[in-house]
């Protein structure tokens, strides 16, 4: 999967800014009425009454861009002018609206018609090399099944397993400097729901590990620490099977180092409890730590209800209602 699957679109661009152009077809779409000022000021608008900081960026968008591409695409507006119009999104996301949050978060909707599917660019392509320049503050492959309940509670609960290496990330988090921040879970004695679930592992690695567990692990986010491991069309299934035998609403996939550990963890917690949502969270402290994920970035695979409920402000606004 690369560049070649948009012909001669946007051919002429460099990276960064081909990057640019690609998120805004994906996000507004191919009429070119919607790269006027007005429809992005009402795009802009819209999509923050609808999810405060995440833009959907719809496959589909960028499917039916690749098959105009392969006819010359005559049919849909050039690279340049999608360029220009994310440039006017982000001005008017940013700094003209009501700023209820200053973030811009990718949300990857994969769902393509099946006429479009042989012209679908791979998300997590997307992810790895595109959307990383666009200028977002991250972006997630959105997969909501299993759908599951986001509990996300503070102090933070983080679980680990019996095994030496997952002790070690255990006293990574024992050693975060923020101790009311933090509970440590210790899965092999305890039964009991946690926010975070680390595992020492790449994929394969994990998958084996959850399905050797005498009963059912149940987390909000489960989080591999060995990076993918896998190449990139065994990640998707994979992050499913860990879905289908951990009671969790997403997959995050990093890759640290040992000496890399206690840093990259204090600095997630530091970013959530900054209310920082887990997408934006797993990226800055990948990038604080210099720890990557597939590729170079981090990768979350999540549903909408835990992108938006993993985060401080949302435990504060239930919290809240409970206390009334």
């Amino acid at each position: 999967m690369s560049r070649a699957l948009f012909g001669g679109w946007g051919a002429h661009l460099a990276q960064e800014d081909f990057a640019r152009a690609v998120a805004a077809a994906g996000v507004l779409g191919l009429h070119g009425q919607a790269l006027q000022e007005q429809a992005l000021i009402d795009a802009g608008r819209a999509l923050r009454r609808a999810g405060r900081d995440i833009a959907p960026l719809k496959l589909e968008h960028l499917a039916a861009l690749a098959k105009a591409a392969s006819k010359n695409g005559a049919d849909v507006p050039g690279a340049a002018e999608y360029l220009a119009a994310w440039e006017r999104f982000q001005y008017w996301w940013f700094y003209e609206l009501p700023p209820n949050a200053p973030l811009l978060r990718l949300e990857i909707d994969p769902h393509v018609q099946r006429r479009l599917r042989a012209f679908a660019p791979d998300p997590l392509w997307l992810i790895e090399h595109v959307l990383g320049a666009s200028g977002a503050s991250s972006a997630y492959l959105r997969i909501d099944e299993p759908d599951r309940p986001i509990a996300w509670e503070w102090p933070l609960r983080v679980g680990v397993l019996g095994d030496a290496r997952s002790r070690e990330l255990g006293e990574c988090v024992e050693a975060v400097p923020w101790a009311n921040l933090v509970k440590l879970v210790r899965l092999d004695r305890l039964d009991e729901d946690c926010d975070l679930l680390l595992l020492p592992d790449d994929l394969r690695g994990a998958a084996a590990r959850v399905l050797q567990q005498p009963r059912r692990l149940r987390a909000d986010a489960v989080i591999v620490t060995a990076g993918a491991g896998v190449p990139r069309d065994r990640i998707a299934p994979l992050a499913a099977t860990l879905r289908a035998e951990v009671l969790t609403g997403g997959v995050g996939i990093v890759q640290v180092d040992a000496d890399q550990q206690r840093e990259w963890f204090t600095a997630l917690t530091e970013q959530l409890s900054h209310d920082m949502p887990l997408d934006v969270a797993l990226v800055r402290a990948a990038s604080t730590a210099a720890a990557t994920g597939t590729e170079g970035t981090a990768l979350l695979i999540a549903s909408r209800r835990l992108a938006t409920n993993a985060r401080l402000t949302a435990f504060a606004a239930r919290f809240g209602r409970q206390l009334r």
